[in-house]
C-alpha cells in the first residue's frame, strides 16, 4: 500500500509541474500578444543583435507568467487556472479596448468610471477588434489541454504523456 500511495503522490506531483508549465507558456504568449496588440512592436529579429534588449523584453512577461503559473500549486484544481486565464483574457481585451479609444492604459479612475458606460455598448464595439479573440482561443486551447491530462489520469490511474 504504501508503495501505491507514493505512486499517486508522484503522480500528482508530475500533473502540477506539468499544468504549471503549460499554464506559464499560455500566460507568456499572451503577454506578447497583448504587446504587440497595443504597441504594435515584438522584439524577435533583435535576440541575435541587441541580445540585451530582447533579455528587458521578455524578461517582465516570464517573471508574470511564472508568478501567476504558481497559482496552479495553490488551487491544486485546473479549473480554478482556467477561471484565472479568463480574468486575464478579460483585462487584456478590455485595456486594449480602453487603449484604442484614448491611447493610455486603464488606470483606477477610468475603472471607478465603469458605472457611467450604461447604453454606450456601440461606442465600445467600436473599438473592439476580432484579434482580440485570440486570448480566448488561448484560453480554450489551455481548457482542452488541461481537460485531456485530467481525462488521461482519471481513467488510467497512471501518468503518461498526454496524448
Amino acid at each position: 500500500m504504501g508503495g501505491r500511495d507514493s505512486l499517486r503522490k508522484l503522480v500528482s506531483t508530475q500533473k502540477h509541474w506539468m499544468l504549471f508549465g503549460i499554464f506559464a507558456v499560455t500566460i507568456f504568449v499572451k503577454c506578447v500578444l497583448f504587446h504587440y496588440f497595443c504597441f504594435h512592436t515584438i522584439i524577435l529579429s533583435g535576440l541575435w543583435k541587441a541580445p540585451f534588449d530582447a533579455f528587458v523584453f521578455y524578461l517582465p512577461k516570464l517573471i508574470v507568467a511564472i508568478l501567476l503559473a504558481s497559482f496552479v500549486f495553490l488551487t491544486k484544481r485546473s479549473e480554478w487556472t482556467i477561471g484565472l486565464s479568463l480574468a486575464i483574457d478579460l483585462w487584456c481585451i478590455s485595456n486594449l479596448m480602453y487603449h484604442n479609444a484614448n491611447d493610455l492604459l486603464i488606470d483606477v479612475p477610468a475603472m471607478l468610471m465603469a458605472s457611467n458606460l450604461k447604453g454606450f455598448e456601440s461606442s465600445l464595439s467600436a473599438f473592439f477588434s476580432w484579434s482580440y479573440l485570440w486570448f480566448v482561443v488561448i484560453t480554450g486551447l489551455l481548457w482542452a489541454v488541461t481537460w485531456r491530462v485530467g481525462k488521461v489520469e482519471r481513467r488510467s490511474g497512471k501518468w503518461y504523456w498526454i496524448w
